[in-house]
């Protein structure tokens, strides 16, 4: 994976490896644009990403 070609992390709260793993998941069609939602609703996600139970909480945006 040629990691260079990839947009920055724009987010001091993702882990390099977690930004990856996000920027793999844009290549899967059923997660078109995920890189801008966690561009543009940083927030958003910030609060879905630090909850204690994440995988029990919706996706921000229209992602839930």
């Amino acid at each position: 994976m040629d990691r260079k070609t990839q947009p920055m992390n724009p987010n001091d709260w993702i882990e390099p490896s977690n930004w990856n793993a996000i920027c793999d998941l844009e290549k899967l069609p059923n997660f078109p644009n995920i890189i801008g939602a966690f561009i543009h609703n940083a927030k958003e996600w910030k609060k879905w990403y630090m909850s204690a139970n994440p995988e029990k909480e919706p996706l921000p945006g229209e992602w839930n």
